[in-house]
């Protein structure tokens, strides 16, 4: 599969925004997608270079990956090439899944927000022309009273 620079900001969004990772996981997997080569396609760091840049130990890093592994976000190859380094391949569904459901969240939040139980107030639609005193519209003058900002003096 061709993937290109969405693809991987796909990710990174999908990524901090999993609800199913640890934060060490999304630091791992923020990593492996970093190291991820679009032109290639491999994407294969060590485990001591994912540990050494994160500040963690290695068996840190396996642990990590292999959750990755179980909960679906990437794939690991072992392979006996470079200092026999594994291979991760990103499962893109995953992510592109997870940054669409994130997307319908925030559209159905949207849409709870535009959405009201009340009614719409009654008021004037406009300033009166002139400077002169109108009538006060709150009759209730006790609710006056326990706002001490709107009371003078």
């Amino acid at each position: 599969m061709q993937t290109g620079p969405s693809d991987t900001f796909v990710a990174h969004k999908a990524i901090s925004l999993a609800e199913d990772l640890t934060g060490t996981e999304k630091r791992v997997a923020a990593t492996i997608i970093d190291h991820f080569n679009r032109k290639t396609g491999r994407c294969d760091p060590a485990l001591g270079s994912i540990a050494r840049l994160l500040g963690v130990s290695r068996r840190t890093v396996i642990r990590a990956v292999g959750s990755l592994v179980l909960k679906g976000y990437i794939r690991k190859t072992r392979h006996g090439g470079y200092f026999h380094r594994n291979s991760y391949e990103p499962i893109w569904s995953r992510f592109h899944t997870n940054a669409a459901k994130w997307t319908e969240q925030r559209a159905a939040a949207s849409r709870r927000l535009k959405t009201t139980d009340m009614s719409p107030l009654e008021r004037q639609a406009w300033h009166p022309g002139g400077d002169t005193d109108v009538t006060q519209t709150c009759t209730n003058l006790v609710i006056l009273l326990k706002k001490p900002w709107l009371r003078r003096g």
